[in-house]
Order: structure tokens, then C-alpha cells, then sequence
């Protein structure tokens, strides 16, 4: 008996959409429990009772709530010409390098003969 074909990419797409559903769909959850729960001021008592349990809890959410903004105001186009500069130099030289190999290879020794 012969495998069902399986679209990847499809299957990949729609297991993505899957996750962002369910991603948002806990995170409205949890946001509700927390307000239900005493929302910030609940939060601040249950952390002033328990700050292991607190500190421990921070540092798993911590890096997902990281967020970064970045201004880039350096002009990096002299970074990529000089790399781009670096890159055909050495495609230079070890074509001439070849060259050079391949011509000593093949041209007969050109010293007299004694």
C-alpha cells in the first residue's frame, strides 16, 4: 500500500498559522486568569510573597518580552565596497596565480642546452 502524498510547504504554512493561533490564543487566556487573579497589584502581592518563585518566573519571560529597536545611522556602503574590493583582488590573484602555474606546466624548459 502506497503513502499518501504530502504537500510540505502546505502542511509547513498551515502548522505555522496553527501555532500563531494557539500562541495568541494562550496568551489572551493567561492575560484573563491574570486579570481575574487581582491583575497587576495580585501579581505584586503574590510576588512579595513568593520573589523565588517570582525571580524564577521573570527570568523565563524575560527574554520573550525582550524587544529591540535598532537605529542604524552608519553609512556601510565603504564596508561592502571594500569587502566587494577584497573579494575581486583575491579572484585576481589566484587567477594570475593560475596562470602563471599553468604556463610553466606546459612551455618547455627554454635554457640552452649544453
Amino acid at each position: 500500500m502506497q503513502k499518501p502524498q504530502i504537500n510540505q510547504p502546505k502542511m509547513q504554512a498551515a502548522s505555522a498559522k496553527h501555532r500563531a493561533l494557539m500562541s495568541t490564543s494562550v496568551k489572551e487566556s493567561v492575560g484573563l486568569v491574570f486579570e481575574k487573579l487581582g491583575g497587576v497589584n495580585g501579581y505584586a502581592k503574590w510576588a512579595a510573597k513568593n520573589p523565588d518563585k517570582f525571580y524564577d518566573h521573570y527570568m523565563k519571560i524575560l527574554p520573550v518580552e525582550l524587544k529591540a529597536e535598532v537605529n542604524v545611522t552608519t553609512d556601510f556602503t565603504h564596508i561592502l565596497d571594500a569587502a566587494r574590493n577584497r573579494a575581486a583582488e583575491t579572484v585576481i590573484e589566484d587567477v594570475a596565480l593560475s596562470i602563471i602555474e599553468h604556463a610553466s606546466i606546459t612551455e618547455p624548459d627554454k635554457t640552452p642546452s649544453t
